[in-house]
């Protein structure tokens, strides 16, 4: 199982209705808006992030397949609300 890295150290460029992301494609570093390019980490990976500030979540419930990461447009973005990952992982993130 494959996972993304929620961060709320930051806020999105975008709004702070937004989620960040850790990473871009292969790079753990940095943060990322579009959940399609963001890095995937694995289990093991995802478990060393301990700060309350960086949250894991399965890529499953979103809805992303390694097909997704394969057809990205750099023409378009996708984002995800914070309230769409409060819904999905009863996260509890400050939308506003």
């Amino acid at each position: 199982m494959k996972y993304l890295i929620v961060t709320t150290r930051h806020e999105s460029i975008y709004g702070k209705g937004f989620a960040l992301f850790w990473g871009c494609n292969e790079s753990e570093g940095g943060y990322n808006n579009d959940p399609r390019t963001a890095h995937r980490f694995t289990e093991e990976e995802a478990s060393s992030f301990t700060e309350s500030s960086d949250i894991p979540i399965s890529i499953d419930k979103l809805g992303l397949t390694e097909e997704c990461e394969k057809v990205t447009n750099k023409n378009f973005l996708c984002l995800v609300e914070k309230g769409t990952l409060n819904r999905l992982y009863d996260l509890g993130l400050k939308e506003y």
